[in-house]
Order: structure tokens, then sequence, then C-alpha cells
């Protein structure tokens, strides 16, 4: 039985890093946003913008260069989202109550970052 669903999410996600965080229900489908992401390293769009903009989130700099910024995202598993929908659905997905929110609400959240190629971060300090 296990196989089998095993199987069955490889089919649906499509890709072996996907089945993986789905497997550490980090992720719990195929449409939520980032998985590739959380497993491999991030590019140096987001962690170059994280590095600019983490006052954005926090009070004081938790990374002060592009080594410590990309092992900060590692380690609080931040998620990068191809596109505002993508976003919608990994709040969904984590539980997060965003019923009622316009776009524009969603993304003056501190812990949503709208890279310049529309992508976004998000980073749950």
């Amino acid at each position: 039985m296990k196989n089998n669903k095993m199987k069955e999410r490889k089919k649906v996600a499509g890709d072996f890093s996907i089945f993986i965080c789905a497997a550490e229900k980090r992720v719990t489908n195929d449409r939520a946003c980032g998985m590739v992401q959380m497993m491999d390293k991030y590019d140096d769009e987001v962690i170059s913008y994280f590095l600019e903009h983490q006052n954005q989130l926090f009070p004081e700099n938790v990374a002060d260069t592009p080594e410590e910024a990309e092992a900060f995202l590692e380690d609080c598993m931040a998620v990068v989202c191809s596109s505002l929908q993508e976003v919608k659905e990994y709040f969904d997905e984590a539980g997060t109550d965003i019923a009622g929110m316009d776009d524009e609400e969603l993304l003056s959240a501190e812990e949503l970052f709208a890279l310049p190629g529309g992508r976004f971060l998000i980073v749950e300090g």
C-alpha cells in the first residue's frame, strides 16, 4: 500500500525533489510553491534580494554576506513561489488564514518578498 502511494505522488509531482518535500510534509501537493527551491540552493536573485531587503522582516540584519543569507534561508526553509496564486496556495496549505485578504494586503505581509523577476520569496522567521 505504501509503495502505491509513493508511486502516485511521484506521478503527480513529476519530480523526485518534489516527492521528497511531500514525504517530509513540508508541502502537501504538487501545486504548493517552491518545492524544488526548498531542496536546492537559492539562486542569486533570491539571495541578493533577501540580503538587501531583510529589514522588511527583521529589525537587525540576520545575514551580511550571500553565503550567510543562503544559509539563513535554508535554515528557515524559505519558499520561492512563481506567482501570487502559488503564494496563496502555500499559505492555504500552511494553514495561514488569508481568507478575506486582497492581493494588496497579501503583498504587504512582512514575510512575503516580491522579487524583481516576478517571483515571490516567503520567509517565516
